[in-house]
């Protein structure tokens, strides 16, 4: 780093004892700056900016008042900032150029080349930065000095210029690559810019993440256009089977009505038997042929039957198997909301903080935690034991009734179960 960024790192810590809040914060300003200067140097001679601006725009930072630094933190906190500039850093070194790279974008035509190389953390690490830039061009508020420590007033007097500067070089990075043929492989990865935090939390629910739940739903989803289609395949013929069995009725009941009526005009000429014997003979004969038709189709009816009440057993079957299958996928998606509240520090999880008998899934959350913490003891990964101890703590407040402080310590053992994410934020609620 050159002697004026040795100047930059110097300036929070001139005049003070120890270092305050602001102190901390303008320290993270500065290094976010350095973030910038990194995914710019990756972007070699097609960078956008210059080094320049970069260090202007740091000696900028370093110099905020208090209360500008207050103004700041109403709408992007100290330890949310901090969070974020860090796992910036830390996604920055994870991916180094030297080794094999993560390729995220492999389109064969994207311009520069080097987007075929930009690997996802260093996407997040462009977005996070244009998000904190754009937000000190909204929040801070400038005023011109003439002389800051020994500086003219070049850079005091210029401070909105230089702070757009550095913010539209951070926004160009950030959507260096995005808008290129791999985009949609960059989104699925990250969402949008505005999920940063999310992502930056939820490491630990990779598995479990909203991709495997609409993945599960999905399954579900193409199970059940299944069934409905196989329920109207039945349907249909279900339908022209009572058509058919109707129409067979109605033939057999006019059958049977000729039939009585031709029995009744032979027992009513009884006393011209003598005298029509052979006319007697062909009306019997007909009854018998009759007879048997209506034999015929009464087989024909029963076989029809039986048929109708196989499909209707193969449809029993089908529909116990969807509703499995609906439930699970419930369940799941029932287990990813809690394991999203449990993740983020900064939720408000009011309903899902009260036991089950007020309406709440206290309960259910002990689970999902329960299950986490035993997945990553049979791996051997993970801050098992403090996790269990905070685990341990929620359950004696879930016992004297102290829910809301129950849902704290849960949500606590279940972040911690990631160090990363327990080393940032804490251990305790």
């Amino acid at each position: 780093m050159p002697a004026l960024g040795l100047l930059v790192a110097l300036l929070p810590c001139i005049g003070r004892c120890a270092e305050s809040a602001q102190d901390h914060y303008r320290s993270d300003l500065v290094a976010m700056i350095d973030v910038v200067r990194d995914v710019r140097a990756r972007a070699g001679s097609n960078a956008p900016g210059s080094d320049e601006t970069l260090d202007r725009a740091a000696l900028l930072f370093a110099q905020f008042s208090d209360a500008q630094v207050d103004a700041l933190q109403t709408s992007l906190t100290a330890s949310q900032f901090h969070v974020l500039v860090t796992e910036a850093q830390r996604g920055l070194r994870a991916s180094a150029p030297a080794g094999a790279k993560n390729a995220i974008v492999a389109a064969p035509n994207v311009t520069p080349s080097f987007c075929t190389d930009y690997p996802a953390p260093v996407v997040y690490a462009a977005l996070g930065t244009k998000l904190v830039t754009r937000h000190v061009i909204e929040a801070a508020e400038f005023t011109c000095h003439t002389s800051v420590l020994g500086f003219n007033t070049a850079l005091g007097c210029e401070a909105p210029e230089i702070a757009a500067a550095a913010a539209e070089i951070a926004s160009t990075l950030a959507d260096f690559c995005g808008n290129q043929l791999s985009a949609a492989s960059n989104t699925a990865m990250l969402e949008t810019e505005r999920s940063i935090g999310r992502h930056l939390n939820l490491q630990l629910d990779a598995p479990i993440s909203t991709r495997a739940s609409q993945v599960a739903l999905d399954e579900a989803a193409d199970a059940a256009d299944s069934a409905d289609t196989a329920s109207a395949a039945l349907q249909t013929q279900h339908a022209q089977d009572f058509v058919q069995l109707d129409a067979q009725l109605d033939d057999l009941v006019t059958d049977l009505a000729g039939l009585g009526q031709q029995l009744a005009d032979i027992q009513s000429r009884t006393d011209e038997l003598v005298f029509r014997v052979q006319a007697t003979q062909v009306d019997i004969e007909d009854a018998q042929d009759r007879s048997a038709d209506v034999q015929a189709r009464a087989t024909e009816l029963n076989t029809v039957l039986n048929l109708a009440r196989t499909q209707s057993s193969q449809l029993a079957t089908n529909s116990a198997t969807l509703a499995s299958t609906i439930q699970a996928s419930a369940r799941q998606q029932r287990r990813d909301e809690l394991g999203l509240a449990l993740g983020d520090p900064i939720a408000t999880a009011a309903l899902f903080a009260l036991p089950s008998s007020s309406g709440g899934r206290l309960e259910e959350a002990r689970e999902v935690v329960i299950e986490a913490i035993t997945a990553l003891q049979s791996l051997g990964q993970g801050n098992t034991a403090a996790a269990l101890v905070s685990l341990s703590t929620g359950d004696a407040h879930y016992n004297a009734g102290q829910y809301p402080e129950a849902w704290n310590w849960y949500a606590t053992a279940y972040r911690q179960l990631d160090p990363n994410v327990a080393a940032i934020a804490g251990g305790t609620p």
